[in-house]
């Protein structure tokens, strides 16, 4: 029997030895696994913030540039409002000075009419006859032509010529007015084409 025992005891202590070395195989697999798993996660980790940093590089680089880009033509286009609202406001002082000239011409033909230096002739009346065109008919066919520079001409009322001379200067600031438009629409044009 001790032979029986022997061999059984023998049995255990070889099943104990397989179990342990069993035990230590899993543990140096579950090891070396472990630090391949880490190794692996480390690399992962280290290529993410590679790739995150050369992205962002890329990324920072390109907005600077644009950033660069934006200002540039912010500062084009600050320049170009200032140099059209340059323009437009010469427009306007232009047409304050023709227009100041204007009144200050149409005042001085006031005057002169009301002095009687300045007088306004309607050619379609010969001298002699009424400005409206009642009165006289006119010289008697073949009648010779008298005056200087052929018939004379019939003058109008100081009243008439005011009213001619106030219509005329209307007129010239309508006509200003639409000068000045045009150059207005003219200088837009061209602000907007550029």
């Amino acid at each position: 029997m001790k032979t029986q025992r022997g061999i059984i005891a023998t049995g255990w202590l070889y099943l104990a030895a397989g179990l342990a070395a069993l035990a230590l195989l899993s543990g140096i697999v579950w090891g070396v696994k472990s630090y391949l798993d880490g190794v692996d996660q480390k690399g992962y980790d280290r290529g993410k913030q590679e790739t995150e940093a050369k992205y962002a590089k890329r990324d920072n680089e390109q907005l600077r540039v644009a950033a660069q880009r934006i200002k540039t033509l912010e500062d084009q286009a600050r320049q170009q409002e200032r140099e059209n609202a340059e323009r437009l406001a010469e427009i306007s002082k232009q047409r304050q000075k023709e227009q100041a000239d204007a009144k200050r011409q149409h005042d001085r033909d006031i005057a002169a009419v009301r002095a009687g230096t300045l007088k306004l002739h309607d050619p379609g009346v010969p001298a002699g006859g009424a400005a409206a065109g009642c009165g006289s008919p006119g010289p008697a066919p073949g009648a010779p032509a008298g005056g200087r520079d052929g018939e004379a001409r019939g003058q109008l009322s100081g009243a008439a010529a005011e009213f001619l001379l106030g219509l005329a200067g209307e007129a010239d600031d309508v006509a200003g007015q639409l000068d000045k438009a045009q150059a207005v629409i003219i200088e837009y044009r061209r602000a907007c084409n550029e």
